[in-house]
């Protein structure tokens, strides 16, 4: 049996904890609830139907951001960016977004700025 780590979950029907398991994490037969579970080992289990021993009843873990079946295709655009004050220079003159800060919308031109609306 290979190693793995365990989220348990209440089962809708009937309220026992079912669990549910992952090799998205580092495998060391961790347990934790929807409430503490790494975000890579919610994806992993989310949208896969499971069995309650207890009651015979299926559920899933779902979110309606995340719809079962393969993911959208990211609708993206090239924006504007304001230049960081410190990038990363290669010495034939490359450069690089600095690796010391993380990049957010606050970086884009305002006029760059997304709305937020996805259809």
């Amino acid at each position: 049996m290979g190693m793995f780590d365990s989220v348990y979950v209440d089962c809708p029907h009937c309220g026992k904890p079912v669990e549910f398991q992952s090799k998205e994490w580092d495998c060391q037969m961790d347990t934790w609830t929807l409430d503490d579970a790494p975000t890579q080992v919610l994806r992993d289990i989310m949208n896969w139907p499971n069995h309650c021993e207890k009651c015979d009843g299926w559920f899933a873990l779902i979110d309606p951001y995340f719809p079962p079946g393969p993911p959208p295709r990211p609708a993206l655009h090239a924006a504007m960016v304001k230049a960081p004050d410190n990038p990363d220079t290669h010495p034939q003159g490359m450069k690089w977004w600095p690796d010391d800060r993380d990049f957010s919308y606050n970086d884009l031109i305002a006029s760059a700025v997304p709305s937020g609306d996805r259809t």
